[in-house]
């Protein structure tokens, strides 16, 4: 019988280094993204000017285009999902019931919590504002859709309530998708291209700008990537040729793209992502050896990335409530207020994490656990 592998024997090799440090990175991008909420406060009023923002010049790429780091998110997830079930799902050694429970414990803790106290700082924010803050699409509805994770499915009219969960709530039916291809199919190279060729074909001939379908063609790149790491460690004699191989062509490619000038044309950015990040992956999930105390630290910001990412906007949220009722304006262009709001958003979200998050993960599973031994993956 097929084993899947567990992440803690991934985390005692460090393969996964590189792929935590890339994750907290793009984490910090988000939060530095959606620090421009902050200016949305409707009382007292604070005119926005992109370019006057805390440190515009060292992180103009996060302000400017952080909306691109959630792709990042989608393919590393491919790649963890594939490298763990590949085989462990086909051979049903890991059976529908566990990757459900797996998914939920450690999905919806940590969404459910942030869902009630955006709805409660929401209607506090309203009654001082009479408006709701940055997301306002805040009714019944549209809490039920976000109680089953199903914000974003199609069924809704805007983003609501802790906006950011709409990239989790579209990957729920990628990863549904990824069991029953699995399940049926099996774990190979053919199946993940083909579903990432559809997926293209979907974007770029049919025209179909869904996330779903962003989201699908982004996890299985992460997939293929996982796929051709394990036939590349499989070898013997072409394991450093290959890496030179694929590391000249990536810089070939880029120094291309750079005379072209298609690295600055928006429109490509989503595809120039879709070939390059299976690269990178591929190229840093390596084994590496690292001092334990450097490590320690990496890890618990990684895994503390999901509730950085659904923490930050209640965050923003409560201080927009007090900034609003104490009519205050938000000192938003202040270089220590950013400091400390950033500060305090990773310190709050390790807090949560190893507090609430990790321990109620390990309450739901304890049954599963002793039921019998599966992969239990933290992303």
């Amino acid at each position: 019988m097929h084993r899947t592998p567990s992440r803690r024997e991934l985390v005692g090799e460090n393969r996964l280094f590189g792929i935590e440090l890339v994750r907290i990175a793009m984490a910090l991008a988000i939060v530095v993204w959606h620090y421009q909420h902050l200016a949305m406060v409707a009382h007292p009023a604070v005119a926005f000017v992109k370019e006057q923002q805390p440190f515009y010049g060292g992180l103009r790429w996060l302000y400017e285009y952080g909306a691109f780091r959630v792709p990042t998110f989608w393919s590393i997830s491919g790649f963890i999902f594939y490298w763990l079930y590949r085989e462990s799902i086909p051979a049903r050694s890991v059976t529908g019931r566990d990757f459900l429970v797996l998914r939920i414990s450690r999905l919806l803790p940590m969404h459910w919590l942030t869902l009630l106290a955006v709805a409660l700082l929401q209607a506090l924010y309203h009654q001082t504002n009479g408006s709701f803050f940055v997301y306002t699409v805040n009714d019944l509805r549209h809490f039920v859709l976000q109680i089953f994770l199903a914000s974003d499915w199609g069924f809704q009219s805007g983003y609501s309530f802790n906006g950011p969960i709409w990239a989790v709530s579209v990957e729920v039916l990628v990863l549904a998708l990824f069991f029953v291809l699995l399940r049926t199919l099996g774990g190979s190279m053919r199946v993940a291209l083909t579903v990432l060729a559809i997926a293209l074909a979907l974007r770029l001939s049919l025209q179909v700008h869904s996330p779903v379908v962003d989201c699908a063609m982004y996890f299985f790149a992460g997939g293929v990537a996982a796929l051709a790491l394990a036939r590349h460690e499989a070898m013997v004699r072409w394991r450093r040729p290959v890496v030179g191989a694929v590391l000249v062509l990536g810089a070939a490619g880029l120094w291309l793209l750079d005379q072209q000038q298609w690295l600055t044309d928006f429109a490509l950015r989503p595809f120039l992502l879709l070939a390059y990040l299976p690269l990178l992956i591929f190229l840093i999930a390596r084994p590496v050896a690292v001092p334990a105390v450097i490590t320690r630290p990496v890890r618990q910001l990684s895994n503390a990335t999901y509730t950085i990412y659904l923490l930050h906007f209640p965050w923003q949220l409560l201080l927009a409530c007090l900034f609003s009722a104490t009519d205050t304006p938000v000192p938003f262009y202040s270089p220590w207020f950013f400091g400390a709001f950033m500060l305090s958003t990773v310190v709050f979200s390790v807090i949560v994490n190893q507090r609430f998050e990790q321990p109620v993960q390990e309450w739901l599973r304890r049954d599963q656990g002793r039921r019998r031994r599966v992969a239990v993956t933290s992303l």
